[in-house]
């Protein structure tokens, strides 16, 4: 809450967040997709964490019925992939194995019911936890609340 108030733009606030969660939570690199209505697709608008040849770059758009990240957005149900190479589901996890991720949490970003977008934690240790996992939910249950208030009223604006 403090960082959405002393912030104007949404990547100054995530890099608040991301902040706040290395202190308590080890992991390799995080991201947030929002939902574009313009592409009917997940866009993810920051990350921390990933190479420059991670294909995970801001702008990248997820499918919403391919992809983990679409998945957690319909469902408004987190994943936690404790063992990502047995438990491949999305053809977009892949690159995330060959990156040497073992190991995600994936958790929606809903406000009023709506979802809004989906945060994303990724490791390269098996088995996050699903203490892990509810500490997550509780972050994005926050976050959402700074993203809604950062989002333009007008999607073509």
């Amino acid at each position: 809450n403090r960082a959405a108030n002393a912030h104007r733009r949404l990547s100054e606030v995530f890099n608040e967040v991301c902040g706040a969660i290395k202190k308590v939570m080890s992991y390799k690199r995080m991201g947030i997709s929002l939902y574009s209505p313009e592409h009917r697709a997940l866009k993810l608008t920051a990350a921390d964490g990933q190479g420059p040849h991670s294909i995970y770059q801001p702008g990248l758009l997820l499918d919403l019925n391919e992809s983990h990240h679409g998945w957690v957005f319909q469902h408004q149900k987190r994943i936690v992939r404790h063992d990502l190479h047995s438990e491949l589901e999305f053809r977009l996890e892949q690159p995330n194995v060959e990156e040497g991720i073992r190991s995600y949490c994936a958790v929606p970003l809903i406000t009023l019911g709506e979802s809004v977008g989906v945060m994303i934690v990724l490791s390269f240790k098996e088995s996050l936890l699903t203490s892990d996992a509810d500490f997550l939910q509780e972050i994005s249950d926050q976050f959402v609340l700074a993203v809604k208030a950062l989002m333009p009223a007008c999607p073509k604006h």
